[in-house]
């Protein structure tokens, strides 16, 4: 029996076991009202039954939740062979709703690629054999066409981190299905695919079981996406109340002249009838998955930019290097017809976070419909006068037109931009883009695929390890002297969009531990849960190899003798690092905090990195020069502590070992580490 606990609303009945009874009863006869009366309860009394309470978190509010899970105890404990399975989302359990201990609890994770495959070959099988004539045809179809969905998305699109949520989550992983079978194909692009996503979740797959359409997929989008835009107006706010929402979306409902009733009627039918809208309570909505709430409010954006609210590309420049507005500048950038990259880049290039190099630029690039250097040469042709945030900016047009290869544009202004205040600038004419120029003039090294910055360390000396009366010191840290070459070294950690990369080219390599997990993988955040042989093979893959022990101690000091490259007290582990007393139990995009003397960023916290040694004892006695792994062990050596560490993990010298594989962790679900290509 499905049971939809929603349906409950306000009915005070099901605070007793005998009226969450006669709700069973109730959703029986509303189910199949032909049966004879009392049929509900001679099921109840025979046993071998399943109960789906479906959404125990939708009851209205916390007393009445806790008066339900009640009952449902009471229920299970009077009808012992009938078994309830109960479901509710993370925000409307605890407390007084959490149920007892006959209740196993159970959390969802994303499916593994495997799960997915099969998913898809189970959903294809269905379908075909129920509209063949003849079982065998319908199976041979199934085959043909899950071949060729699975095939789409093994895809280099498909297993970046950015659009892998969307095959590992079951609602999803359905709607590609539906959009495949009815296109005969995916459509390129993370836009048109969600496009594609949102008309069957509001339509099409009602009309596809005749059950009838109340909102229309042109008037869900029309009201739904100032909805997003409003939503995604506060960092990390994915849920609002109906009363919080009227005031954004009846305009549109007014707008659309949608004939269904207010605001409240609206989001109840989006939420009961497409899933695009999913209720954290009976009061409270969001959209089923953060990426439809960065499309729609794509759309709204460029709707309101193409109806001449030119206000609204400046607002959204001004978020430029907020990795909460990333993804809606890439996808506003991706559509095309207009294309609004032109208008968007003349707002960000007044902004001083153009001048930054931020690990996101290649992606605003890489991701837009269209590209065009007209508003970099019209920063370039501005007087520089005695601005020095104009001339970064300069500085900075001139490398995004070089990077176009802009050849005609930057010869036109070469000679007068040879005499420009600015060396940086005058740097960038006298020398354009080969890799050993760029090295000379301090510009950036870039690995030979990967696209990952690289960073010169010099040669030197240092003490390695910790003296004895260190506080925090592990035994295992004795002091030697240790003399290095010269060598390169990422400026950060590898992020989720550079490891991309690697699997596009690698389609048999295994995709990191919480690949699909939208709270590790971003563009720009380390990419986490990659074993020691898995991180290996990528630096070989970039050009590079991973960073000796010793590299990498000595990169962390730069040149410094304090715990912290920026000072001794936790307050400066603060400033250089995320750990667990600052980062707010979450992983961060790398570049936050400041570089050290070296110039490489994140060295303390955030997340553990792979060093290439074994794990071994310290040696002894005379200087070791540029000192290599011990020949064999049972562990590999990790670096730098991560952002749900203890200020003494992210010291420079402690090392803690693990096995190259990823190992489940208690509070986490595999220990984050990541790497930094040497060259």
């Amino acid at each position: 029996m499905f049971l939809p606990l929603r349906e409950l609303g306000h009915d005070a009945r099901a605070s007793t076991e005998a009226g969450l009874v006669g709700f069973v009863h109730a959703q029986v006869r509303n189910a199949a009202p032909g049966l004879p009366q009392g049929f509900a309860a001679r099921l109840l009394e025979r046993g071998r039954l399943l109960l789906l309470f479906d959404g125990l978190d939708e009851v209205p509010d916390r007393a009445a939740r806790a008066r339900v899970a009640n009952a449902i105890e009471r229920l299970g404990r009077h009808f012992p062979d009938a078994v309830s399975v109960v479901t509710c989302r993370f925000a409307g359990y605890g407390g007084a709703a959490r149920l007892g201990a006959q209740f196993l609890e159970l959390h969802l994770r994303p499916l593994t690629r495997e799960q997915a495959e099969e998913f898809v070959r189970n959903w294809y099988r269905i379908v075909e054999t129920g509209l063949a004539a003849d079982n065998a045809a319908g199976e041979a179809e199934a085959r043909r066409r899950s071949d060729d969905l699975l095939s789409r998305l093994k895809e280099p699109e498909f297993r970046s981190a950015r659009l892998v949520e969307m095959t590992r989550n079951p609602l999803l992983l359905a709607n590609l299905c539906l959009v495949h079978r009815d296109r005969g194909a995916l459509p390129r692009g993370r836009a048109r695919l969600y496009d594609e996503c949102v008309d069957v979740l509001l339509e099409r797959w009602r009309e596809s079981k005749a059950l009838g359409v109340s909102v229309t997929a042109e008037v869900g989008r029309r009201v739904l996406q100032p909805a997003a835009l409003w939503l995604h107006g506060e960092e990390q706010r994915t849920r609002a109340s109906a009363e919080e929402l009227a005031p954004v979306i009846e305009p549109a409902l007014a707008a659309a002249k949608w004939q269904g009733g207010g605001a409240a009627d609206f989001l109840r039918k989006v939420r009961d009838e497409s899933g695009l809208l999913t209720g954290w309570s009976e009061n409270q909505y969001g959209f089923m998955h953060l990426g439809f709430q960065e499309y729609l409010a794509a759309c709204e954006l460029k709707r309101r930019a193409c109806e001449g609210d030119t206000a609204v590309l400046a607002e959204l420049a001004a978020h430029y290097g907020q990795s909460w507005w990333l993804e809606v500048i890439l996808l506003l950038l991706s559509m095309g017809n207009p294309s609004l990259f032109v208008p968007f880049m003349r707002e960000l290039v007044k902004h001083d976070a153009f001048a930054r190099d931020l690990p996101e630029w290649n992606l605003l690039l890489e991701d837009a419909a269209e590209v065009s250097p007209l508003p970099f040469v019209e920063v370039l042709e501005r007087a520089p006068g005695k601005d020095g945030a104009l001339w970064l900016r300069q500085a900075r047009a001139f490398a995004v037109l070089d990077r176009l290869g802009e050849s005609a544009a930057l010869d036109r202004l070469q000679e007068r931009l040879a005499k420009h205040p600015s060396k940086a600038v005058r740097d960038w004419v006298r020398v354009r883009s080969t890799r050993d120029a760029f090295a000379k003039l301090g510009g950036p090294l870039i690995s030979a695929k990967g696209g990952v910055e690289l960073v010169s360390i010099p040669a030197g000396t240092f003490s390695m390890g910790s003296p004895p009366d260190e506080r925090d010191r592990e035994a295992d840290e004795t002091q030697h002297e240790v003399t290095l070459s010269a060598f390169e070294l990422g400026k950060y950690t590898v992020t989720n969009e550079q490891y991309a990369r690697f699997l596009a080219e690698n389609p048999g390599a295994r995709e990191p531990e919480l690949w699909s997990d939208r709270r590790f993988n971003q563009p720009n955040q380390p990419v986490v849960g990659v074993s020691w042989d898995e991180a290996r093979a990528f630096c070989a893959w970039a050009g590079g190899r991973l960073p000796t022990e010793a590299e990498w101690e000595y990169a962390c000091r730069a040149g410094t003798t304090t715990r912290y490259w920026s000072g001794d007290e936790e307050t400066d582990l603060a400033r250089a690092g995320w750990y667990g007393g600052n980062s707010r139990g979450q992983l961060h995009p790398v570049g936050e905090k400041p570089a050290n003397a070296f110039g490489l960023h994140d060295v303390h916290g955030n997340v553990w990195e792979w060093c290439a040694d074994w794990y071994g004892e310290f040696p002894t006695g005379a200087t070791q020069v540029d000192p290599t792994s011990p020949a064999s062990g049972d562990s590999r050596v990790l670096r730098g502590g991560s952002w749900f560490s203890h200020a003494r993990r992210a010291l420079r010298a402690p090392r803690p070992r693990r096995p190259g594989r990823p190992r489940p962790q208690r509070r986490f679900s595999f220990c984050p580490r990541s790497l930094r290509l040497v060259e």
